[in-house]
This record gives C-alpha cells, sequence and structure tokens, in this order.
C-alpha cells in the first residue's frame, strides 16, 4: 500500500510541475513551405490563454492558380469564424482541413491526431515505478 501512496505522490507532484509551464502554440499563417509543412526551426512560439492549438490547411482559388496556405495557432474562436476572416472579395477557399490538438506546441508537421490527455512521460514513469515497487 505503501508503494501506491508514493506512486499517487509522485504523479501528483509531476502533474502540479505542469501546472506552472505556460501552454503554447506554433503560430503562423503563410504561404511559405515552412509553414505549410510545419517546420518547427522556423515556426513562431505564442503563449495561448486556452490549451488547444489548431492547424487549417486551405487553398485559394486565383486567376489561373490555387494558391496553399497555413493557419497555425491558438484555438480562440470556431473555425466558422475563422473561415470568415479567410474569405476575399472575388476568391473562394477550398479544400480545407481543420484540426485540432490539446498538449503544447502540437501544431507542428507531426501532428495528425489529437493527443491523449494522460502525458507519455506519465506513462514512462508509472510503468518505472511498478516495475521498480514490484522488485521490492
Amino acid at each position: 500500500m505503501n508503494s501506491l501512496k508514493c506512486l499517487w505522490i509522485l504523479c501528483m507532484f509531476f502533474d502540479i510541475a505542469e501546472l506552472g509551464k505556460p501552454f503554447s502554440c506554433f503560430h503562423c499563417h503563410q504561404t511559405s513551405k515552412q509553414c505549410n509543412y510545419g517546420d518547427k526551426m522556423i515556426l513562431k512560439i505564442t503563449n495561448c490563454p486556452t490549451n488547444t492549438c489548431f492547424v487549417l490547411k486551405y487553398e485559394t482559388e486565383m486567376p489561373g492558380v490555387n494558391v496553399k496556405a497555413t493557419f497555425r495557432g491558438c484555438y480562440l474562436q470556431p473555425e466558422q469564424e475563422m473561415m470568415k476572416n479567410l474569405v476575399t472579395y472575388k476568391h473562394f477557399v477550398s479544400k480545407k482541413h481543420f484540426q485540432l490538438c490539446n498538449s503544447s506546441l502540437c501544431n507542428d508537421a507531426s501532428s495528425t491526431k489529437v493527443p491523449p490527455k494522460i502525458m507519455h512521460n506519465h506513462i514512462l514513469l508509472l510503468i518505472l515505478l511498478s516495475f521498480i515497487f514490484g522488485k521490492l
């Protein structure tokens, strides 16, 4: 029973330590390859008041060409509201892909799905501690 108490205390410690960190998202709204492909070395980072980031990929039909663009940032308004800001006079936005994620800096090129609520380091810590206390 003492091992479970220790495990619970350690998990609570790591949860409290995570609370002090600001929640950040990558931010860009461009047609550049770095923004479109989510190059972490080039993207700007911004602190967010919400715990959700987004990626919105879309194409704008211009005369004779389709322009690909990406909008990354903090999720502050519904998707429909964001789309209203993208529509320009006589240009139509098509082929959009919208995605949300809920971990800090999750909206880069590797973000393909919403990550689980439990952090990976918590899972590894639980496995390690159960292995250590299981041997005692």
